[in-house]
């Protein structure tokens, strides 16, 4: 019995041993192959290509995507340095020897498209940009008005003492500038620290020419209990305004029956630069108080008046028939004297208010023109 089992043992293992050494020669002689399950399986890099059945099979979609994929990549292709691209062509050869011929390879059902040769204009699209952008022209409108209309100065400083019923009540400062082609008119006036706890006025009026085809006009107000914060634009060209309130915030956008168009400010330094005549009356086309008006200016007569500071002036007296409420709160006519020169400073204005007669007389002026040195304050 004991004899029996030991045979047995003996047998199974003599086959075991057998087995092992049969499967040892085979795989020594690799007849299943050479496997190395640590390697990752990497696919062939031969790939036969028809160019000519590519070319036809292409899709609009598939082109259209290559386009794009190509433009994505063409900045990245243009910076590859020239020894990478020297190693690339070689590794390319060697791998080209390795490909097996093309009669032992099965003949491929559908054709593979090869991205680098089926887009041959994608070189073509950044030139077409650079052609758009380069035949782009932006057109930039002659202006319609220009600086010499109104000012023929560099720089204007006006400074004016104001009175009303002939006692000194506040001051105004009349400034102009020139840069660039543009002009900037500003207005200031405002009442001393007596009248103001009576009646305070402060008023500030700022005009800009820009680029001779818009007027931008800012009016900021405050007399008595009177406050008004509005503006407009007058949109020379295209014939039209843009008017806003901002305290009572209304807003309209209207049409202009001609481009010839000013607002009081830059209407005065317009009419300054006109060759004023006794009984000829000039006519100023104003936008003012949310109204479109057009203002006969009288030149009534010659006069020779007096001015703070003991000063005789020769000068012009001007009638503006404004029918408008203008930007101060007047209840009357206005009146202005103008010097009898080729300048037509503005050396006295008379307005009527509530309040009684209000008078503004030049005390101090200013003048920069062009090659001028500037003076010293």
């Amino acid at each position: 019995m004991h004899k029996n089992r030991r045979t047995i043992q003996l047998l199974i293992l003599s086959l075991a041993a057998s087995i092992l050494t049969h499967i040892m020669v085979i795989y020594a002689l690799g007849w299943f192959g050479n496997y190395n399950l640590a390697r990752p399986v990497m696919m062939h890099n031969a790939v036969m290509v028809d160019l000519a059945a590519s070319t036809k099979t292409t899709s609009a979609p598939l082109a259209e995507s290559l386009i794009q994929q190509d433009e994505h990549e063409e900045v990245a292709e243009q910076t590859v340095p020239a020894s990478a691209e020297k190693e690339n062509r070689e590794n390319n050869t060697r791998e080209s020897e390795q490909v097996p011929k093309p009669d032992l390879l099965p003949a491929p059902q559908a054709p593979v498209v090869q991205t680098t040769n089926t887009v041959d204009a994608t070189p073509a699209m950044p030139e077409m940009h650079k052609k758009t952008l380069k035949n782009t022209t932006i057109e930039i409108a002659s202006p319609l008005r220009s600086a010499a209309e109104f000012l023929n100065a560099e720089r204007e400083t006006l400074s004016y003492r104001i009175t009303l019923l002939g006692l000194p009540v506040g001051s105004g400062m009349l400034e102009a500038t020139q840069e660039n082609g543009d002009v900037k008119i500003t207005l200031r006036v405002t009442s001393n620290l007596v009248i103001a706890s009576i009646y305070p006025v402060d008023d500030l009026i700022e005009t800009r020419l820009i680029g001779g085809n818009h007027i931008i006009t800012k009016i900021r107000q405050q007399e008595g209990r009177f406050k008004g914060d509005r503006g407009f634009t007058l949109f020379l060209r295209e014939k039209s305004v843009f008017w806003i309130d901002v305290i009572k915030q209304v807003s309209t956008r209207e049409e202009l029956p001609t481009s010839d168009v000013v607002d009081i400010l830059s209407g005065l330094y317009y009419l300054r630069n006109r060759q004023l005549q006794v009984g000829k009356a000039e006519t100023l086309n104003i936008f003012d108080s949310n109204i479109y008006t057009s203002v006969p200016i009288e030149v009534l007569r010659r006069e020779t008046i007096s001015l703070p500071g003991f000063k005789n002036a020769n000068t012009l007296l001007l009638h503006p028939r404004i029918k408008t409420e203008g930007i101060f709160k007047r209840a009357g006519d206005i009146l202005i004297w103008v010097t009898d020169d080729k300048n037509h400073v503005p050396v006295r204005v008379e307005t009527s208010i509530k309040l009684g007669k209000v008078t503004a007389e030049l005390t101090d002026s200013e003048v920069k023109r062009k090659g001028d040195e500037k003076k010293k304050e």
